[in-house]
């Protein structure tokens, strides 16, 4: 389960996990258990966006909600896909091949996704939106990007075995997180941007 502390600059954080004070309690941790731990810079103004949109959005003028439903769906397969590749056993090959075709299958989901909304949506909002059309245009772009590299991560981690196949789970599972995250991003940009304004 992941385990999050907030410290006031990434240089803290990095004090604090070499101290003499944290240190036994550091080699408790390692000594019981199986963890990474990462460190990484913390929200700033332009990783908040998604956050402050969302307060401001016009919701209460949408009548029509066309994203809601599907993009539940699709948060909870990120979600659970996420979660499994970070507890997968990469050694145990029955489970690891069960993970790969789940991945697969979710990608595939999103690509039907994607191609249905370029059909009947993409026109209309580049006729009517043509800011937020190149804004989406470029989101998917960098999606795009990042599926193909889950895919090729997906092929590579049945060519490798023992500690190679253990940091290549690993990998895999972190270029997922940074799939998800992105396409949460993503999909802010449809429901409080894209929606209100074709309401």
């Amino acid at each position: 389960y992941p385990v999050l502390i907030e410290f006031p600059s990434l240089d803290r954080a990095h004090e604090w996990y070499s101290s003499e004070l944290y240190a036994p309690l550091r080699d408790l941790r390692l000594a019981a258990s199986v963890s990474d731990a990462v460190f990484f810079d913390g929200a700033t103004a332009a990783t908040t966006r998604g956050l402050s949109r969302s307060a401001d959005a016009p919701l209460s003028d949408v009548g029509f909600d066309l994203y809601r439903d599907v993009h539940k769906g699709i948060r909870h397969g990120l979600f659970r896909a996420t979660e499994r590749a970070g507890h997968v056993d990469p050694l145990d090959d029955i489970a690891l091949d069960e993970e790969r075709r789940r991945i697969e299958h979710l990608l595939h989901l999103l690509d039907v996704h994607a191609a249905h909304e370029d059909e009947y949506l993409g026109p209309l909002i580049g006729c009517h939106l043509p800011v937020l059309a190149a804004q989406l245009q470029r989101e998917h772009a960098n999606l795009d990007a990042l599926t193909a590299e889950i895919r090729r991560q997906l092929t590579a981690l049945g060519c490798l075995t023992g500690a190679d196949r253990r940091i290549g789970q690993h990998r895999l599972y972190l270029t997922l997180s940074e799939f998800t995250a992105a396409y949460l991003q993503h999909q802010t940009t449809e429901e409080v941007e894209v929606l209100p304004a074709l309401n």
